[in-house]
C-alpha cells in the first residue's frame, strides 16, 4: 500500500466518523433573475387603451421577500392604469373631445440592477389623453433591499445631506451634455436635490432620469444622465445597501422595449 492510498484512506474514515471537521462546499450565492409581464386592454366605454410590461423576480434565496417584491412591481403598475381610470370617469362626455385617436396608457419597467442584494427598477410612464397635443412622460425608480424586501428611498443611497451636492453632479454633467445645449444656450434647469426623485443602480454607477417638463420644455424630451460611483465618491452611504461601494456581481441583462 502507497503513502497515498495510506492517506485516502485515512481522510475516507475520518470523514465518516468526523464529518463536521473536514471543510464544506461553500453555498452557492442565490442567482435572482427578472422576466417580463405584459399586459394589454382596451375599455371601449372609457375611450382607453393601455399596454404595460412590468418586472417579476425569481429565484430571491427568501421566498417572503420575492413576494413582497412582486406585490409592490405589480402594484405600481396597477396603480398607473387605477389613476388614469379615475381621470377619464372624471372627465364628463360632452367635454371629451371629438376625435378618433383614444387615450392611452404606456408603461415600461427595466432593470437597472439585479443580485441577491439588490433590485433597481425604473418605471416609464406615456400618459395621453385624447385630444390632447402630445403625450406626457413620467419616470420613476423602485429599489428593493433584498434581504428584506423593503424599498429603499433615493436619500437612503446617498449618506445624510448629501441630496445637494449629488444634484450639483447632475447638473455639471447634463450642461456638458451637447444634447441639452442649443445655439449656445443650456435649456435646462439648475437641477436641486428636489429634482432627485427616479434614481436607477446600475452596476457601476447611477442613472438620474427626469419626466417632461421636470428641468425644462417638452422638446428636450426625458432627460437623463449616469455618474459612475467613481463620480459620485464620498457622497454613498457607507451603511447603506450599496455598503458605501459599486455592486460588482450578479448584474442581469436589461429588460428591453418589445
Amino acid at each position: 500500500m502507497t503513502h497515498r492510498t495510506f492517506t485516502l484512506l485515512g481522510l475516507l474514515a475520518l470523514a465518516a466518523a468526523c464529518p463536521d471537521l473536514l471543510p464544506r462546499a461553500a453555498a452557492r450565492e442565490p442567482s435572482p433573475t427578472a422576466r417580463v409581464v405584459k399586459d394589454a386592454g382596451k375599455d371601449a366605454a372609457l375611450g382607453f387603451e393601455w399596454e404595460v410590461t412590468r418586472v417579476e423576480v425569481s429565484g430571491l434565496a427568501n421566498p417572503v421577500v420575492q413576494r413582497r417584491v412582486n406585490t409592490s412591481l405589480r402594484a405600481a403598475a396597477e396603480a398607473a392604469k387605477r389613476e388614469m381610470r379615475r381621470d377619464l370617469r372624471e372627465w364628463a362626455p360632452e367635454d371629451r373631445p371629438d376625435v378618433d385617436m383614444p387615450s392611452s396608457l404606456w408603461l415600461h419597467m427595466e432593470v437597472g440592477l439585479l443580485d441577491a442584494r439588490l433590485l433597481s427598477v425604473s418605471v416609464g410612464l406615456s400618459t395621453y389623453y385624447a385630444g390632447a397635443a402630445h403625450p406626457n412622460h413620467a419616470v420613476k425608480t423602485l429599489t428593493f433591499d433584498l434581504r428584506t424586501g423593503a424599498k429603499v428611498p433615493v436619500a437612503g443611497l446617498f449618506r445624510p445631506g448629501a441630496l445637494p451636492a449629488v444634484a450639483a453632479r447632475v447638473h455639471r454633467a447634463l450642461r456638458a451634455d451637447p444634447d441639452y445645449t442649443y445655439d449656445g444656450e443650456y435649456v435646462l434647469e439648475r437641477v436641486t436635490a428636489e429634482h432627485l426623485r427616479a434614481v436607477r443602480v446600475e452596476r457601476d454607477g447611477l442613472r438620474f432620469l427626469f419626466g417632461s417638463y421636470e428641468l425644462g420644455p417638452y422638446v428636450v424630451g426625458a432627460p437623463e444622465v449616469k455618474l459612475t460611483f467613481a463620480q459620485l465618491e464620498g457622497l454613498l452611504a457607507t451603511d447603506g445597501p450599496l455598503g458605501g461601494r459599486a455592486p460588482t456581481r450578479g448584474l442581469t441583462d436589461a429588460v428591453t422595449r418589445r
